[in-house]
């Protein structure tokens, strides 16, 4: 499942982050993810171990 989860990153940001890089933007930051509707998160442990691996 994890090798799914890296050609979607690859796919959406093929260079990394530029945005980031050009601003040098450093440290550590939080992301909160809302939903306007109710839903079901699936395989969310296969993507906590997948953004582990990644250093997130």
């Amino acid at each position: 499942m994890i090798e799914a989860f890296e050609h979607y990153l690859l796919e959406d940001c093929p260079y990394g982050d530029e945005t980031t890089e050009l601003l040098e933007i450093e440290g550590e930051g939080t992301i909160k993810i809302i939903s306007r509707d109710a839903g079901i998160a699936a395989c969310a442990d296969d993507l906590a171990q997948f953004h582990e691996k990644k250093g997130l």
